[in-house]
């Protein structure tokens, strides 16, 4: 956390993030029997603004895969990083964060928070000139305090 002004702050961070992936219409979440895990680990980086109460912000992010897996019904396998043809899925991801948060008081701001990936993680040697894409999204509520705000106290 880095203040700018009393309005105006800058977040960054690493965080461990475990997401599902959207394949064709419907929506592969987290913990509901999804075909897909990939494990990411993230450097976001906001710049945020507040008025006390209302707290608005946006940044980028990158990431690099960990590990993953695929299948369903007990039979999984790991997934494989790279960008060759025999390669599941990309290593290295990138895109945008949008923050939403309320305020009120000594409590901490209750946020939301989303992350849209602008990379397509489908290695480069397997996509082809029919535009097949897939790009991978975090959406997070949480509680969020200031250190800066403690360390005052």
């Amino acid at each position: 956390l880095h203040c700018l002004s009393n309005k105006i702050f800058v977040t960054a961070g690493a965080e461990l993030n475990s997401r599902g992936y959207k394949s064709g219409s419907k929506v592969r979440a987290l913990y509901f029997d999804i075909p897909a895990t990939i494990n990411y680990i993230t450097k976001p980086m906001s710049l945020m603004w507040t008025d006390d109460q209302l707290i608005f912000g946006a940044g980028a992010f990158t990431g690099i895969g960990l590990a993953g897996k695929y299948g369903s019904s007990g039979n999984w396998t790991n997934l494989q990083f790279g960008e060759k043809t025999t390669d599941n899925r990309s290593r290295t991801d990138y895109g945008y964060i949008i923050n939403l948060g309320y305020k009120t008081g000594d409590a901490p701001a209750l946020m939301f928070s989303f992350s849209g990936g602008l990379k397509n993680v489908i290695p480069g040697d397997r996509q082809t000139t029919a535009g097949e894409a897939m790009r991978l999204s975090t959406t997070k509520v949480y509680l969020y305090f200031s250190l800066g705000d403690l360390l005052r106290k």
